[in-house]
């Protein structure tokens, strides 16, 4: 049976206040990455949705969604994440049609027992209730009778959700799992997946196909190596890269972290590398990607180096530029530099004959 890469957890800016792609955007991006269908699962929280005026509004990232995929093959159906009153947790919500959302009552996120009596709704009607991204600070798991099942990997690099913790949950409940990317921004979109039969690619069958899979096939961007996971786009949580920065020593990046990460955001590529969802690497470059590369940054956590990652980091971050003709890397003068760069195949300038200069204000 053919499979369909679809993606679980997705926001738009039209809709989620903390979304910053829009649906056009995102549905462009993730169909350029190989995916074929994607769940948009807005934020649905308390106290903004209790009329069936509010509800048509937060079917509008959707509706945008839908109208940009016209006749793109892309398939887009409608989800939510949902938040209860007096409680922080979120939970994914798979199997709904429009006219489910618009004729939800309207103190569904505030009821005195709103997860217990929600899943009570949701078994009724034929949806499927996951926790999402259940070990974050602050967050806890549900109690289990009241869900289906659990996100048990959150590709949201800016937050420290913690997956194996959930993945251990899990399992150790016997709930069903999904994963998803949790797409906010540019440069979230393809970090994961759920390999999904083409037969199940409406609201009602994909909510049945996870209710007789308890544990889809996953999609990563790429498998863990030596338990390291390497990322291809994303841009980190601000404050997970100023640590990764004083651990480095390069204390002026984070004297203007702002000015740091418009830098970030700006580079040609970057590549990260994580410990589950803890940063501990990154390398980015600058250039045209014609003429020239220019390594600007490659940077390993203390605890994490002379395990490979600097060399795979490197790897990665220059595997589109093989052809460009010219590379070029400045580092720190420690011991092990010069070996460490002739290793990735970089030369001192002066075995080219060449000399190197600069001016670094501040």
């Amino acid at each position: 049976m053919s499979r369909i890469l679809l993606e679980a957890h997705a926001h738009t800016s039209e809709t989620s206040a903390c979304g910053r792609l829009p649906a056009a955007r995102l549905v462009e991006s993730l169909q350029a990455l190989g995916y074929g269908a994607v769940v948009i699962t807005d934020h649905y929280l308390p106290g903004q949705r209790n009329t069936r005026a509010a509800r048509e509004a937060f079917l509008e990232g959707y509706r945008a969604a839908t109208k940009a995929a016209e006749g793109s093959g892309m398939v887009v159906l409608p989800g939510m994440e949902i938040r209860f009153q007096s409680h922080e947790e979120d939970f994914l919500v798979y199997g709904m049609e429009e006219e489910d959302i618009l004729s939800l009552p309207d103190n569904v996120c505030e009821a005195p027992a709103a997860l217990h009596e929600f899943h009570e709704l949701c078994k009724a009607r034929g949806f499927m209730l996951f926790q999402a991204h259940p070990y974050r600070q602050g967050l806890f798991p549900a109690n289990t009778p009241d869900i289906d099942g659990m996100e048990i990997f959150n590709g949201n690099p800016r937050q420290d959700s913690r997956n194996r913790m959930a993945a251990l949950f899990a399992s150790r409940h016997n709930l069903h799992t999904i994963a998803g990317s949790d797409i906010h921004r540019e440069g979230d979109q393809g970090i994961a997946g759920l390999y999904v039969p083409e037969t199940a690619l409406t609201p009602a069958a994909f909510a049945d196909w996870l209710r007789h899979t308890p544990h889809p096939r996953i999609f990563y961007q790429e498998m863990p190596v030596d338990g390291i996971r390497y990322l291809v786009r994303a841009i980190p949580h601000k404050e997970m890269l100023r640590a990764l920065y004083e651990d480095a020593g390069w204390t002026s990046y984070c004297e203007d972290i702002g000015r740091t990460m418009r830098g970030i955001a700006a580079s040609q590529r970057i590549v990260t590398a994580w410990d589950d969802t803890t940063l501990v690497g990154m390398a980015r470059c600058v250039g045209d990607g014609e003429t020239i590369v220019y390594v600007q940054d490659l940077l390993v956590l203390g605890a994490y180096r002379r395990k490979g990652i600097g060399t795979a980091l490197l790897r990665r971050l220059l595997a589109p530029y093989a052809d460009v003709h010219m590379t070029a890397l400045t580092a720190d003068k420690l011991p092990g530099t010069r070996a460490f760069c002739r290793s990735c195949g970089l030369l001192p300038a002066e075995e080219y004959r060449c000399e190197g200069f600069l001016k670094i204000n501040g």
